[in-house]
């Protein structure tokens, strides 16, 4: 059971708040009894490895482990696990934003440079945080079809919505969308879903 958690050095990695060392005990916490420690660990992990919406480089390494415990019949919360993933999957990193006010990227630049790094370098770095994510995320992406027929609007949103950014497994994945249309009565649900099926149709790119 989660073998393997404790043979990456996760000190060595970073996430949001810093060094990435309390990442394994977070991940065993989802297999508690206790609903308050799950609650908590699961709400730790979105503010660590996925920070408002971006990803880090903790992140592609806690995925193999949250599907691991998608595929355990122990785990006593999968629903909010298959969230979490889904969140990741079309996680961004928050770097490129500052990057578009010429001011904010002139300022970085000349920290970088005072610090003897080169912009750029930095660009492509933050950019394979959010590349190991997707390519984590692709290894076992069927993992998630199932919870898109949950009962959560805001879990279905967030799946429909990965659906659509992996046209690689559309020949799956959009006759699930299909199905689910004809069952989500949630207004703000069903637009994501509409929308992904645009985009995997090719009526919308």
């Amino acid at each position: 059971m989660l073998e393997g958690l404790d043979e990456i050095n996760w000190s060595q990695l970073h996430h949001a708040y810093g060094e990435a060392n309390n990442v394994p005990q977070l991940i065993r916490k989802l297999l508690s009894k206790n609903e308050q420690e799950r609650n908590e660990a699961i709400s730790d992990l979105f503010q660590i490895v996925w920070h408002q919406g971006t990803v880090y480089e903790a992140s592609s390494y806690a995925v193999p482990f949250l599907y691991e415990l998608l595929k355990l019949p122990e785990t006593p919360d999968k629903l909010s696990i298959a969230f979490l993933l889904a969140n990741l999957a079309t996680g961004r990193n928050g770097f490129y934003k500052r990057l578009d006010d010429e001011k904010e990227k002139a300022r970085l630049q000349r920290i970088y440079e005072e610090d003897g790094r080169i912009l750029e370098e930095e660009v492509k770095k933050q950019q394979s945080f959010e590349d190991n994510v997707r390519n984590a995320i692709r290894k076992e992406f069927n993992l998630i079809y199932p919870y898109l027929f949950c009962k959560e609007p805001s879990v279905i949103d967030d799946i429909a919505k990965m659906f659509g950014e992996y046209p690689e497994f559309k020949d799956d994945t959009l006759p699930l969308l299909k199905k689910a249309l004809n069952i989500d009565s949630d207004e703000f649900a069903r637009k994501t879903i509409e929308n992904s099926i645009k985009i995997l149709s090719g009526i919308q790119q």
